[in-house]
Parts: C-alpha cells; structure tokens; sequence
C-alpha cells in the first residue's frame, strides 16, 4: 500500500509533478471503476460521486469545461450542508488494483478564514461558505485550475496520465476524514494531521501579518515591509518527487507560502497600499484559534 498526504496549498507543485512524473504502463483500457463514498455522521459536509445521479447537475453548475467528463472517475463535488464556513477539510482517496490500493489523503487549508476578515478573492485560499458546493479531483481543487489564472492544460495532461497510471483499478473509495469549521469544530475520525498542519499555517501567517505591519509602524514604507517576504519567495520551490512508499512533507513551506499570498494581495492593492496593511492589521488574532473535537 502506498499512503501519500497532500496539502492543497502546495498543489501547483504537484500537478505539475503528475503532469510529468513517469507512471506505470497501462495494461489496457479502464474497466468500469466501482465508486464508495464515506461521508461523515453529521452530514454536515457530503461528497457526490462521478456515478451519482445528482454529480452531472451539480458539477455543471460549477463549470461546463469538458475536463469534468476527461477526470471520471476521479472527480467529486463538495458540499458544505452545513450553516457554518468550513475553514479546512481532508479527502482521502483510496484506488484498489491488482490486489493492492494506493490512499491519497489531500488537507485543504484556508486559515485566513478564522479571522473573519475579508480578503481579496484569491481561489487559492477560498473557505467553503455554507451551503456551497466545490468541484474536487484527485487530488486537487478544481477550481483553482478553472480560475482565469489557473492552467487547465496541466490537468489535462495529469488526467491522461493518472487514467494511465489506474488503468486496471476496480473500486475508488473516497471519504471525507475530517472538517474544520471557523468556530473551531472539528468533525472526523482522523484529525491529528489536519490540527496540526492547519495550526503550522495559521501560525505562518499570523508571523507574517504581524511582521509586516510592525514593519509598517516603526517607518518603513509598504515596500519596505514586504522586502523580506520578496526576497523569501525570490527563489522557486524545487519540485518535488517523494520515492515510493514516502509522502512528500511540505511543511517547512507554510512560510513561504503565506509569503506568495501577502505577496499577491499587495499587488491586487497596489493602487492603495495602505488597504492590504489594514486588512492585515485586522486579520491579526487577539487570541490563539482554538481547536475542538
């Protein structure tokens, strides 16, 4: 078995990995795949499968680009059934083949959520609002590559070789592990990771936030602030290639990561600087984003 975990943050990264990484040849076409889906007790957050009657109404109401029908059975929608923004959520994907089965669990994180302050539209590090659905494939968040700034191209090519890769598969399950709401409840029977990696992040950005505008308030000009969140993201990240069986850790990138966003918000700002300053002012918490299960 192979048990990777994923951060949607990183996803960029790696799409592009599976948009060029060498994968097993493929025995022959793909055989009809049976499609499992767990969903949590409360039913608060649902997942609707490819073989769903309801998949093909809900997944055009979201996009109509023909990648929808190229990703199956490997594409889900979301739903957030719940009253309450969801600040993060994990989906585990597990592909049975040739008497094996590889688990992907993806974490996707939106910490600036918790802070309840609006930030400028970045599909990146959009919360699921209530009631609202979202296309999710394996293992990524569609919408960021629908997005104007996304590359759908790169899907396309990841999707060939994904079907490739899971020609012969049998059975997809997919489960939803664990959400996080903004009130801080966490719903799930895995939740250690999620904890743990949504308090890294939110930890990275709160540093940065409070950085900058201290930067801001002792003299420095909006530029200056922002100088060592610049020279952080100057370089690009390597691309990274775990070797079979181990999981690739992008932890140590929350920093930078939190970096690039500040970094996009500003330029989004940049008629009027002072906007992103205050917006981040606001966003820094008055007390620790507690966690409860």
């Amino acid at each position: 078995m192979m048990h990777r975990v994923l951060d949607s943050i990183s996803l960029i990264t790696i799409c592009i990995v599976l948009a060029t990484a060498e994968t097993p040849r493929a025995h022959g076409q793909q055989t009809s795949v049976a499609i499992n889906v767990t969903n949590l007790g409360s039913g608060n957050v649902v997942l609707i499968p490819a073989n769903d009657p309801t998949f093909e109404p809900a997944a055009v109401a979201l996009s109509a680009d023909p990648i929808i029908t190229q990703l199956k059975p490997f594409i889900a929608v979301v739903w957030n059934k719940s009253d309450e923004e969801v600040a993060a959520f994990s989906i585990s994907w597990t592909v049975f083949l040739n008497n094996l089965h590889d688990v992907t669990t993806v974490n996707f994180m939106y910490p600036d959520s918790v802070t309840k302050v609006a930030f400028p539209v970045n599909s990146r590090n959009n919360p699921l609002p209530p009631h609202a659905t979202r296309l999710l494939a394996m293992p990524y968040d569609l919408s960021i590559w629908l997005a104007p700034q996304g590359s759908i191209e790169t899907i396309r090519a990841a999707s060939v070789r994904q079907h490739r890769q899971y020609a012969d598969a049998t059975q997809l399950n997919i489960d939803v592990s664990c959400v996080l709401f903004v009130s801080g409840k966490l719903e799930g029977h895995d939740c250690s990771e999620l904890r743990t990696k949504f308090s890294a992040y939110l930890s990275a950005k709160q540093a940065l936030y409070k950085a900058i505008v201290s930067n801001v308030d002792s003299g420095l000009s909006v530029d200056q602030a922002f100088a060592s969140s610049e020279a952080l993201v100057s370089t690009p990240p390597p691309i990274v290639r775990p070797s079979a069986g181990q999981e690739a850790d992008f932890g140590s990138e929350y920093p930078r990561l939190a970096a690039e966003e500040a970094i996009r918000w500003k330029k989004t700002s940049d008629k009027n600087s002072s906007d992103v300053i205050t917006t981040f002012r606001r966003a820094i918490l008055d007390r620790p984003f507690v966690m409860s299960q």
